[in-house]
């Protein structure tokens, strides 16, 4: 939390906690959990931050709702007005919001494929 917005470097943490005796790899077993739980996210490949200091930009922010499954895709309503697709390939986020019914905002941006609406989450930003 001291880190403030910008997070921690993920090799500053482990210099830290190993003055204390911890090994990396339950440093690393600590950090996956953390993130489970929703206390940290990452930022970028090599930073780390708490949930409540993570900045969050308004910039592009959508409700999404999951309508359907299908293999390699879901349908999603974004904003109670827009149909779209979802793919693997455009979600970054965690696996487990990829189920009927399932509510949260996240930053994205949309695009076209042939004549399909398909939707791109860059960053989910809060479960409803």
């Amino acid at each position: 939390m001291k880190a403030g917005r910008q997070g921690l470097l993920i090799e500053d943490l482990a210099d830290q906690v190993a003055e204390e005796g911890v090994t990396p790899a339950i440093l690393k077993a600590a950090v996956e959990k953390l993130q489970d739980m929703g206390q940290l996210e990452r930022i970028g490949w090599d930073r780390v931050a708490t949930v409540p200091s993570k900045p969050t930009l308004q910039k592009d922010v959508y409700d999404i709702v999951v309508e359907k499954i299908y293999p390699g895709k879901a349908v999603v309503l974004i904003n109670d007005k827009w149909r779209a697709r979802i793919t693997p390939q455009d979600f970054e986020g965690p696996t487990i919001l990829i189920k009927k019914d399932a509510r949260f905002k996240a930053r994205g941006t949309f695009y076209h494929d042939g004549d399909t609406l398909c939707f791109r989450v860059r960053e989910v930003i809060q479960l409803l």
